[in-house]
């Protein structure tokens, strides 16, 4: 039976949109007063659009896929810390180091087929022994969005700058079986932003209740 012939419709605005007011202006005004320890973490945000999919499942072909998510725009954004939980694993054809990472909104493809969780891996930074590094982030039930390549080095995830273009997968199990269901783009990298911690929010306090004194002698001349 096709998907779509079950009375699901195109929906007009994601569920996972997030919001983009507080978060990238708190990060780019206080960004430089985090504190500098050995734990730091980072948002990275990154936008684009559905290009193409991938039907595993019977039940829904690539074209009630095209139907329902074709030219859609994705916006995600994770916390990133390199040097949380990390840990590393190798075997003969590659060493991995893991590190934490946090997607903040949820799932595009979850959320609209309201899918069963595809198991998750943590985001990594890989070294192979036949091509180059490759970097991932991943969350939530199926996000993937990864980099690399066989002819640079620069694509572990502490190397991504700001406007590169990297490779995105959303994918969940749709309840009922049949196989998982998957859509791709090329996403930018729109910004990376500190994540201010405590001490960061008593810098912003200390300079803020100097700048309330500076205004009130000033008025008081």
């Amino acid at each position: 039976m096709s998907f779509l012939a079950a009375g699901t419709t195109r929906p007009t605005q994601p569920k996972h949109m997030p919001s983009k007011i507080h978060l990238p202006i708190l990060g780019i005004r206080f960004g430089a007063l985090a504190p500098t320890g050995s734990s730091q973490s980072y948002f990275h945000a990154f936008s684009g659009f559905i290009t193409s999919v991938g039907s595993f499942n019977s039940n829904i072909s690539d074209a009630d896929l095209i139907s329902l998510f074709g030219g859609m725009p994705v916006s995600y954004s994770f916390e990133v810390d390199f040097n949380r939980d990390t840990y590393s694993a190798t075997n003969s054809a590659a060493t991995w180091n893991y590190f934490y990472a946090d997607q903040i909104e949820e799932d595009l493809v979850h959320s609209v087929l309201e899918g069963l969780p595809i198991s998750s891996s943590p985001a990594f930074n890989a070294n192979f022994t036949s091509c180059h590094n490759i970097g991932r982030l991943a969350g939530g039930s199926g996000v993937r969005i990864t980099a690399g390549s066989f002819t640079t080095d620069d694509w572990a995830v502490d190397d991504w700058v700001i406007g590169q273009s990297i490779r995105f997968t959303d994918g969940t199990s749709p309840p009922g079986g049949g196989g998982a269901v998957y859509v791709y783009c090329t996403v930018a990298l729109d910004s990376i932003t500190a994540i201010p911690g405590p001490s960061g929010y008593g810098v912003i306090t200390a300079s803020f209740m100097a700048l309330l004194v500076a205004k009130r002698r000033g008025i008081s001349r």
